[in-house]
């Protein structure tokens, strides 16, 4: 929210609120700064003790796929938008392979470039699949704990991602 003055149309107070799933590494952050003294110099700093601000590339593991796969659903999104459909793929295809029908719609256009599972030369890799009017993309995660996590036959964990 950005509140400006109607008479001299100033900003007058900044409200920024992220809230992200219950999985995520970070659970809420909530910024807010009233602007008063227009002729000094106004700045924000955090407190010594305060946290530093957890980066992409600070991500590992569980919470790097979950972000990935975050990148591609929108990305997917976007696609979609512009084209009416998403790009289709009966099979489970793995977005880590050169070529790949995901990869070449939505990189560079959509995406910088397709990212990679952590464990990739482990052979891990996201998948893919649809029919062209809704998507999956999964990741096998580590954590067999995550409530969003779910037991395939094979006892493996899968996170999901499915069109919006």
């Amino acid at each position: 929210d950005v509140w400006i003055g109607v008479k001299d149309k100033l900003i007058k107070k900044l409200n920024l609120r992220i809230n992200t799933s219950t999985s995520s590494s970070v659970s809420a952050i909530n910024v807010e700064a009233e602007l008063y003294d227009y002729d000094a110099i106004n700045k924000i700093a955090a407190p010594a003790d305060a946290a530093p601000a957890i980066s992409e590339e600070n991500l590992t593991g569980d919470a790097k796929r979950k972000s990935d796969l975050k990148k591609v659903q929108n990305a997917l999104e976007q696609y979609m938008n512009d084209n009416g459909s998403y790009p289709i793929s009966a099979a489970t295809l793995k977005l880590n392979t050169a070529g790949n029908v995901v990869s070449q719609v939505i990189v560079p256009a959509y995406l910088p470039a397709m990212p990679a599972d952590p464990r990739d030369n482990e052979g891990w890799f996201y998948g893919y699949k649809s029919d062209g009017k809704t998507f999956l993309i999964d990741a096998r995660i580590e954590d067999s704990t995550d409530p969003e996590a779910k037991k395939t036959a094979g006892g493996i964990y899968l996170y999901n991602v499915y069109n919006e």
